[in-house]
């Protein structure tokens, strides 16, 4: 029985979880790139300021549903470099996968939150 193994497995899997949290560095530069889409097309549409009041709702949830595919772009880099570590031996290999998770839904909530309050107002 050598242990010599054992270092390099968690070498690798060590540093798949490095890449697993660096990608989430991918999440602002999607979420900047996620505002312009959804302004695009609602501008595409033909609405530049989008508000409930003037826009159509269709034209509205096609811009939210764009923006998130886009905000939500950099889930399978992390997902595929959380589940890696994970399945390399890193217990904390789904902590990066937890974090993005959490990113996506507060981009939904805070999306959503935004919608209502013009909506009351």
């Amino acid at each position: 029985m050598s242990t010599t193994s054992r270092p390099v497995a968690q070498g690798t899997s060590h540093r798949a979880l490095h890449l697993a949290w660096w990608s989430l560095l991918l999440f602002p530069v999607s979420s900047a790139v996620a505002v312009l889409v959804g302004t695009g097309v609602s501008s595409l549409f033909g609405y530049p300021e989008p508000s409930p009041s003037t826009t159509p709702g269709w034209v509205i949830m096609l811009a939210f549903v764009a923006a998130l595919v886009v905000f939500a772009a950099p889930y399978p880099v992390t997902a595929h470099f959380a589940n890696r570590a994970f399945a390399e031996g890193e217990q904390r290999g789904h902590l990066p996968l937890v974090v993005a998770g959490v990113a996506i839904a507060g981009f939904v909530v805070l999306n959503l939150a935004a919608g209502l309050v013009q909506l009351l107002t």
